[in-house]
């Protein structure tokens, strides 16, 4: 049973709160705290696995300005978040597991995809000025009206 919309934001604003300061959403310790957070809610998935406590939360329209989400995994087929007009400049998400992710119109200036999967996943009207993408995977993406001044695309397929 998926989380219902007014949990998932409770356990989202929990998370930052918790890591304003240190803006680092990675690491085993956040994958616990993100499962305490589904177990205060009632909300726990059987299924997810420890490494995968943040997968498919809504984070649309949080400001993650500068928050690092290094290889972190953060969808599962059935499972995608919503970062759906978020603020995401500077944020580090190289690596990170973003398939199927809405990132529709989100702000994602300078930030760090190297590497990204991003297959499938939402990016219309995002802007990524000055973004790296460096061996980014975008198959099946939709970037239609996605702002692309300065991307950095090399080796991004």
């Amino acid at each position: 049973m998926p989380l219902r919309y007014y949990f998932v934001e409770e356990i989202v604003r929990e998370l930052l709160e918790r890591h304003i300061k240190d803006r680092d959403l990675t690491g085993k310790k956040v994958q616990q705290e993100a499962k305490e957070l589904r177990e205060k809610y009632n909300k726990i998935d059987k299924e997810l696995g420890d490494d995968e406590q943040l997968v498919g939360l809504d984070w649309s329209e949080a400001d993650l300005n500068s928050f690092n989400f290094k290889n972190v995994v953060l969808s599962t087929p059935g499972r995608q978040p919503n970062f759906k007009n978020s603020y995401l400049s500077n944020a580090n998400l190289e690596g990170a597991d973003l398939w199927g992710t809405n990132l529709e119109g989100a702000d994602l200036q300078n930030a760090n995809l190297k590497r990204a999967i991003l297959w499938g996943a939402n990016i219309r009207g995002a802007y990524l000025e000055d973004a790296h993408l460096g061996g980014a995977k975008l198959q099946n993406a939709r970037i239609e009206e996605a702002h692309l001044q300065g991307t950095h695309l090399e080796r991004a397929n």
